[in-house]
C-alpha cells in the first residue's frame, strides 16, 4: 500500500487513498501515515483521518511522523478536531515522545479542552467526565 501511495501516477495514489479510507480494520503503520502526509490535498487528508480514527491508539507512529502530523495540524487546524485526544494521550504515555505534547496542546486549543498536570497525573477536561492519565518519567 505504501508503494502505491508513493507512486508517480496520481490516479494510482488516489486509488490507494480510497482503498485505505474504505478499510474497516486497523491498517495504519507509521509508513502509511507518513506516505499519506506526503500527498497534499483534502481527499488524502480525509483518508488519513479515517486511517487514524480506525486505530486503537497511535503508539505505532514514530517521532518524525508525529512531527509531520503536527505540521499538518498547524496548517489545517480543522483536521485535528476529528482525532480523539485520548488516543493522542495514550500514544504519549506509551511512547514518551515529547513531540506528542505539542500535538496535545494544539488539540486542546482547538477543541476547547482543558488539561491539568499534577505530579505524574494529567487530567483532560472536555465535554464528558474528566479523563486521567498517569505519566511516568
Amino acid at each position: 500500500m505504501v508503494t502505491a501511495l508513493e507512486n508517480a501516477n496520481a490516479s494510482v495514489r488516489e486509488k490507494a487513498c480510497e482503498a485505505l479510507g474504505n478499510m474497516d480494520k486497523e491498517v495504519a503503520t507509521s509508513s502509511v501515515v507518513g506516505a499519506l502526509l506526503a500527498i497534499a490535498g483534502h481527499d488524502h487528508y480525509e483518508s488519513l483521518r479515517k486511517v487514524l480514527n480506525s486505530s486503537s491508539d497511535f503508539s505505532y507512529i514514530d517521532s518524525d511522523t508525529v512531527s509531520e502530523l503536527l505540521g499538518l495540524w498547524n496548517r489545517e487546524a480543522w483536521f485535528i478536531r476529528d482525532i480523539p485526544l485520548e488516543k493522542i494521550m495514550i500514544a504519549y504515555v506509551k511512547t514518551g515522545f515529547p513531540e506528542w505534547w505539542s500535538v496535545i496542546e494544539l488539540h486542546a486549543l482547538h477543541t476547547d479542552c482543558a488539561i491539568t498536570i499534577v505530579e505524574n497525573t494529567v487530567i483532560v477536561y472536555g465535554n464528558s467526565e474528566p479523563v486521567t492519565f498517569d505519566i511516568r518519567s
